[in-house]
């Protein structure tokens, strides 16, 4: 959602309960180390090469996705939930489908 709260700037608030775009260079550090260090321990020899697409929810915490692609030229889906203490992996899935037709949350 963005709101015009003046005539010189934009601001984008995020609404609790609802996903909301992210840049991926606004992707915050302890997302993206947490989900790289999921990434190293379950896909042997795989980094993250690049942030895709990301998108963050309010929940109780903060839920942050990331559609990755990692140096192996897979790309995978990583939520990261941060309750206010602590940077938590709750999903890490590989993503075969399209990626110009990848919406969050995804539809089964």
């Amino acid at each position: 959602v963005e709101c015009d709260l003046s005539h010189d700037y934009k601001t984008k608030i995020m609404l609790a309960g609802g996903w909301t775009e992210l840049a991926p260079v606004d992707v915050n550090s302890k997302v993206r180390e947490a989900a790289a260090a999921k990434i190293a321990e379950s896909v042997s020899g795989a980094t993250i090469a690049e942030v895709i697409k990301a998108s963050s929810q309010v929940v109780r915490g903060v839920n942050t996705m990331l559609l990755t692609r990692l140096n192996t030229g897979a790309h995978y889906i990583v939520v990261v939930w941060f309750d206010l203490k602590n940077y938590i992996v709750t999903t890490l899935k590989e993503y075969t489908g399209s990626l110009a037709n990848f919406t969050w949350p995804m539809r089964e």
